[in-house]
């Protein structure tokens, strides 16, 4: 049995983007199942996607890109096959985005608790 070269690059572009996005099976058949609102994905369907067995559909793909944080494009780049330097780098560059969305929602959260801190605590207001 063979399979087309659209499917195979399908399904390269599959593992490319979960292997950027650093998930493992389950956790990237959750983060698909969260951008397209599907109730829910079974990780042996992403394995098979993978595999080229099944070929997922267009807005999974495009998922897929949103959830590696890359263009669309990148996924079926033979460039950044695999776990070369571009690849660490694109992880690191994702890692580093959520860690500063997650210091200014934490400071926000801060800043809002600043008045009733001192209160709490027993303090003088300052």
């Amino acid at each position: 049995m063979s399979r087309s070269v659209s499917a195979t690059a399908v399904a390269g572009a599959l593992a490319r983007a979960r292997s950027l996005a650093g998930l493992g099976t389950r956790d990237f058949a959750t983060a698909i199942c969260e951008t397209v609102g599907r109730q829910s994905l079974h990780p042996s369907t992403v394995s098979k996607w993978e595999h080229g067995v099944v070929t997922p559909p267009a807005d999974v793909l495009l998922a897929a890109a949103l959830i590696a944080k890359v263009p669309i494009e990148l996924l079926f780049s033979e460039a950044i096959a695999g776990s070369g330097p571009a690849d660490r780098l694109l992880r690191l560059e994702g890692q580093m985005n959520d860690l500063a969305d997650r210091v200014v929602r934490l400071s926000a959260a801060v800043d809002a608790m600043s008045p009733e801190l001192p209160a709490q605590a027993g303090l003088p207001s300052v």
